[in-house]
């Protein structure tokens, strides 16, 4: 969940957002304070229970920050502290033994782009803002 959640902060950032990847363990140690009124979490957990996660979002949400959370179980302990709640829930047999995050992290990746792409459409991002968020490598070369 933290590798698709970096992924999703890293293509929101390139598309002009201000967004971050905050790892909840680190952030329950002082960078939690960067967060505050009109932020907006996207918690993404299989099984909504992870205590360093549950207890960042709460914690965000004390500090004015809305929380959505992406799992597999909405009634989860993190569905339940959440504003909004998207159940993302592959089928079961696309998981490794049922247990390894193969479907999971396809859907979660899946889902980002397309709130990557929307939010891009909305906010009039195009290739000349690009070159601002992106100035270096062969993305940039390309637009260029």
């Amino acid at each position: 969940s933290g590798t698709m959640a970096r992924r999703l902060a890293h293509l929101l950032a390139t598309c002009g957002m201000s967004a971050f990847y905050q790892h909840p363990g680190e952030a329950l140690h002082g960078p939690l304070a960067a967060i505050g009124e009109g932020d907006v979490i996207i918690a993404l957990s299989k099984a909504g229970k992870s205590q360093e996660l549950n207890t960042f979002c709460k914690v965000a949400k004390e500090r004015g920050a809305k929380v959505m959370a992406w799992t597999w179980y909405p009634d989860s302990p993190l569905g339940q502290l959440s504003d909004v709640v998207l159940q993302i829930r592959p089928d079961e047999k696309g998981e490794g033994e049922g247990v390894l995050p193969f479907g999971s992290t396809l859907a979660n990746g899946a889902v980002g782009d397309a709130l990557t792409l929307a939010a891009k459409q909305m906010r009039g991002f195009d290739l000349h803002t690009l070159t601002q968020t992106h100035p270096s490598g062969a993305t940039s070369e390309l637009v260029r």
